[in-house]
């Protein structure tokens, strides 16, 4: 969902001040996952955009992002369940995003997931933002676990990779109607085996 409105957003700002619009099969294989700032200076070093307008068009995606996350977010049931369940079993639960701070607690608390969360990572939590493994490093280190210890869900190959360097578990999904409990827990079966 939030991926989703991310990649509109962009396309809606680069349209607005490049006339530009990045395709889907482009964002999917090439830009997903990665900060906003990190795609706008792929796109400069393409000469498709140029830099003094970063700030601008930064914005913009920012302020469209805010606007679908206001308009489209609902509280998801099954989530809120699994989430539920998952914390009474015991297990510390992080979120750990390229999306900047504001974005990414606004998605969470109109969701109704906010509140499950030990720990909230951001792009502007770290130097080094994912496929760097700093992010969930990071998190590792604040839950006071350990990475053979941490399972990490991803649907972004940026975010994959990310997982990979940091040498926790990883699974990949295809996307968020994927992650229910069931499925969860058919997973850390697999690596408690």
């Amino acid at each position: 969902m939030l991926a989703e409105w991310h990649f509109l957003a962009l396309n809606a700002a680069l349209l607005d001040v490049a006339k530009i619009e990045i395709s889907r099969e482009d964002h999917m294989s090439m830009y997903n996952g990665l900060p906003t700032k990190r795609k706008l200076q792929i796109l400069s070093d393409k000469g498709l955009v140029n830099s003094k307008d970063f700030s601008k068009i930064f914005d913009l995606k920012q302020k469209f992002t805010i606007d679908f996350i206001e308009k489209l977010a609902f509280v998801d049931e099954v989530k809120i369940s699994m989430l539920e369940r998952l914390r009474q079993d015991g297990f510390l639960l992080s979120c750990v995003t390229n999306s900047i701070k504001y974005t990414a607690e606004l998605m969470l608390s109109k969701t109704g997931q906010i509140k499950y969360f030990h720990t909230i990572i951001t792009n502007e939590d770290v130097v080094f933002s994912k496929p760097h493994p700093q992010g969930y490093l990071k998190a590792i280190d604040l839950l006071g676990t350990s990475p053979l210890c941490t399972l990490i869900v991803e649907d972004s190959e940026k975010g994959c990779e990310s997982a990979i360097n940091s040498k926790s578990n990883l699974w990949k999904v295809s996307g968020i109607a994927d992650v229910f409990y069931g499925n969860i827990c058919k997973i850390l079966e697999k690596y408690n085996d």
